[in-house]
C-alpha cells in the first residue's frame, strides 16, 4: 500500500513539475505577446502621425491647387478678354 502510494506521489510530483513546466513556457509566451503588441501599438502610433502628417499636406497641396485654378480661370478669362480686343482692333484698322 505504501509502495503505490509513493509511486501515486512520485506521478503526482513529477505532473506538477511538468505543470509547472509548461506554465512557465506560456508565461513566457504571453510576455513575448504583450512585447509584440507593445511594438506594434507603437508601429500604428507612428503610422497615425504620419497619416496626420500626410494629410495636414494634402490639404494644403489641394488648397494650393485651387487658388491655381482660380488663377489660371482669371488668366484665361484675361486671355479672352484680350483677344476680343485685338480682334476688334485688327476689324477697325482694316
Amino acid at each position: 500500500m505504501n509502495a503505490r502510494l509513493t509511486e501515486r506521489r512520485i506521478n503526482l510530483t513529477g505532473l506538477m513539475s511538468l505543470l509547472k513546466l509548461r506554465l512557465t513556457q506560456l508565461v513566457k509566451r504571453l510576455a513575448l505577446l504583450i512585447l509584440r503588441l507593445t511594438y506594434m501599438s507603437r508601429r500604428l502610433s507612428l503610422l497615425k502621425l504620419r497619416l496626420a502628417h500626410l494629410t495636414k499636406g494634402l490639404t494644403w497641396l489641394d488648397s494650393r491647387l485651387a487658388l491655381l485654378e482660380l488663377r489660371l480661370s482669371y488668366l484665361t478669362r484675361g486671355l479672352a478678354l484680350l483677344g476680343n480686343r485685338l480682334a476688334w482692333l485688327k476689324q477697325t484698322l482694316t
